[in-house]
């Protein structure tokens, strides 16, 4: 019960069971009614006392005099008083049921208002007022918060579908992560990208239509790690409306996969890689041209085509940037999304190997430079164990010219024959070339040509690339492949190359000597 529903008018009942039982009792009611005030009736000190009450009227002998109560008699009731009257209380004979414990709404305290005279004071003893304030707001408190509670309750239930089994899914559903069950139906294609994170992953699932949210397939990668792991780039076939374990469990099973994969060879020029490319993926040969026209929209940055020879690059060439590996592409890639996957793989690699660091103190060459000396190592070495010496000679060569040598030049066939290439000609053996093809002043890429050519000559791999980076230790200038497994032998002087060519024509390699 609160204290807004408790009924004070007990205490009027009160007086009246006092004057009846003592008119029982044979007590006359007047004589009781002008018995002067007792001490520790409750009320407090020199009250003034109201007519109402059966009290002696304002300026009567006595009025306002009564002696100073004991402790504790002006705030309610004393020890023992709360379980019945004393029977002799006051002089007073007992009445009959008043040694009877009050009842439990009795310790509820009096309204702060109840019986207050004009002068504002406060009778019937009992709890203070301020005691009674406070009780009777944390009472109300509770009982608010308890009906709020239901309130909120029966509201988010009717919001959520009117009650019931749909009202009650609907709460479920925010306290568990949506997913769907089973293994879905119908077929769907999509792309995990290079490096993507199970975050990432989720989201082209979700877009998909594959799971019913991503964080079901967050949370499923979460629970197999391992698993998670597994999961390689590329293209998939899987199912709408999947779980996320099935999705997961459809990813690392090889049949998923759009088996769409191209390898490119190292060494290949742009020229053989358009061609490749157009084969495989049914596009026109003249839309990889096309797209190679500006390197830099495909991802070159500027910074990379800086000489420090002195030469200028009048053409900004893709060359060299191409990187040579196996890919996966989308079945509806365009040949300019083709290039740019290919460029980024060169920039990951290269920043992998801290490529441009490697030439940072270098004062004669660049990271182009290097880009151009791995591109002839990897034309001219018949193996990896001979890329670093290769890439050796050609910056001797250009770089730590001999007085004995006619030009700082790389004097190499293969130079020519991309000069071929670019003209939209054929390769050709180096015994296929005469000398004025292999020397013409006007190509820059012949043979005698000052200094590094234009450009890469084709797309070296890692490592041609680390070995242009970091080449071997020599003094070599001269080299020549020596057996059929390619390997070469190197030399400091024209005499000795000359005695390695010998060997080479004793092994069968060359049909004759070039010295």
């Amino acid at each position: 019960m609160m204290m807004n529903d408790l009924d004070f008018a007990y205490e009027d009942d009160d007086r009246n069971r006092h004057r009846r039982r003592r008119r029982e009792a044979g007590v006359p009611v007047q004589q009781w009614n002008s018995q002067p005030q007792q001490p520790g009736w409750g009320y407090p000190n020199g009250a003034p006392q109201n007519p109402h009450y059966g009290y002696p009227p304002p300026n009567q002998p006595g009025w306002g005099q009564q002696p100073a109560y004991e402790p504790g008699y002006g705030q309610g009731y004393g020890q023992g008083y709360g379980t019945g009257y004393d029977p002799n209380y006051g002089g007073q004979p007992g009445y009959p049921g008043y040694d009877q414990p009050y009842g439990p709404e009795y310790d509820q305290g009096y309204d702060p208002g109840y019986q207050q005279d004009p002068n504002g004071h406060v009778y019937g003893g009992g709890n203070t007022p301020t005691q009674t304030r406070s009780g009777s707001k944390k009472k109300k408190k509770k009982k608010k918060k308890g009906k709020g509670f239901l309130i909120a309750m029966a509201v988010v239930l009717l919001i959520c579908g009117g009650g019931g089994y749909f009202g009650y899914s609907k709460v479920a559903e925010m306290l568990t992560t949506p997913d769907f069950e089973g293994e879905g139906q119908g077929e769907v294609t999509i792309e995990i990208k290079n490096g993507a994170s199970g975050t990432q992953m989720a989201k082209v699932l979700f877009d998909a239509g594959v799971i019913k949210s991503a964080k079901a397939f967050v949370e499923a990668c979460d629970r197999n790690r391992d698993d998670a792991d597994r999961i390689q780039p590329g293209t998939y076939k899987l199912r709408k409306e999947m779980s996320a374990a099935a999705a997961m469990a459809l990813l690392l099973k090889p049949e998923s996969r759009v088996k769409a994969g191209i390898t490119i060879p190292e060494g290949l020029s742009t020229f053989k890689i358009y061609k490749l490319l157009a084969e495989k993926l049914k596009l026109p040969e003249a839309d990889f041209k096309a797209a190679a026209a500006d390197p830099v929209a495909l991802g070159v940055p500027e910074s990379w085509f800086v000489r420090k020879d002195g030469k200028t690059s009048t053409t900004r060439s893709i060359e060299g940037f191409l990187f040579p590996d196996t890919y996966e592409f989308p079945p509806k890639a365009t040949a300019k999304a083709v290039l740019e996957v290919m460029v980024k793989r060169f920039m990951d690699v290269a920043k992998q190997i801290g490529f441009v660091e490697k030439f940072a103190s270098n004062a004669k060459v660049s990271p182009y430079q290097g880009l151009i000396v791995a591109s002839l190592a990897q034309a001219e070495a018949g193996n990896k164990d001979d890329l670093g010496k290769v890439a050796r000679v050609a910056y001797n060569k250009v770089y730590l010219r001999k007085p004995e040598q006619s030009c700082a030049c790389l004097q190499f066939d293969v130079t020519v024959n991309y000069s071929l290439e670019l003209k939209g000609l054929p390769p050709k053996a180096s015994k296929d070339f005469t000398q004025k093809e292999l020397t013409d002043p006007a190509n820059p890429y012949n043979r005698n040509a000052n200094g590094l050519v234009p450009t890469p000559i084709n797309n070296p791999g890692k490592l041609a690339l680390e070995a242009a980076a970091s080449p071997t230790e020599g003094k070599w200038y001269y080299f020549v492949a020596i057996n059929k497994d390619g390997h070469s032998k190197f030399s400091e002087t024209y005499t000795q190359f000359c005695k390695d060519n010998e060997e080479a024509v004793r092994n069968g390699v060359l049909a004759s000597s070039s010295c």
